[in-house]
């Protein structure tokens, strides 16, 4: 899927888009089980979000979607598929701990489609919080996008714009490529 199109569908039809930052996590592990605490900034607001798994990937995620998943339906119907990760060379000589790492976090939706989200700082359990709370913000906007072209196309039907709903029909056809949004529409 081209998460491009989809941002500048944002920009386009999104009056306010959710703004979502990692601001820290902690984490506490054992064998077999993490249990995490993020803190995002959520707009203006901090919030503190928890949550339990395999590992530091799957704790965030599972913490992430059981909280946003709430309000935002659609997030229940994603799936975590993959973690890659590689450690720049470019950046020095040779590889050291102080060199970046590059992240890269798989997804796919309820037709299995995948969508890669990634990021890069010195830290690999930072770069992975902060990937992962990245892309619940892109399907979170996304599920935002959906609900604000499902009520253009209605109204531009209602008034019987078959020009205006065709574009809004289509841009549609783009967001539902995403994830499922059967649950809100």
């Amino acid at each position: 899927m081209n998460t491009d199109t989809i941002v500048q569908y944002f920009e386009e039809f999104l009056i306010s888009r959710k703004s979502l930052e990692l601001v820290s996590y902690h984490l506490f592990e054992e064998q077999g089980a993490s249990k995490i605490e993020i803190s995002v900034k959520d707009g203006e607001s901090v919030t503190a979000i928890a949550g339990t798994g395999v590992g530091i990937i799957d704790a965030g995620f599972n913490s992430l979607v059981g909280h946003y998943s709430a309000e935002f339906g659609s997030l229940d119907t994603i799936a975590l598929e993959d973690v890659y990760f590689q450690i720049d060379h470019k950046a020095q000589r040779g590889v050291s701990f102080k060199s970046k790492t590059e992240m890269k976090l798989e997804f796919s939706n309820h037709c299995k489609d995948r969508t890669c989200f990634s990021g890069r700082t010195k830290s690999l359990g930072y770069t992975g919080v902060s990937v992962l709370v990245s892309a619940i913000e892109f399907y979170i906007n996304c599920e935002l996008l959906f609900r604000r072209v499902k009520f253009l196309f209605d109204d531009a039907e209602k008034r019987k714009r078959v020009d205006v709903a065709s574009k809004y029909k289509y841009v549609l056809s783009k967001v539902v490529e995403v994830t499922n949004y059967q649950t809100i529409a």
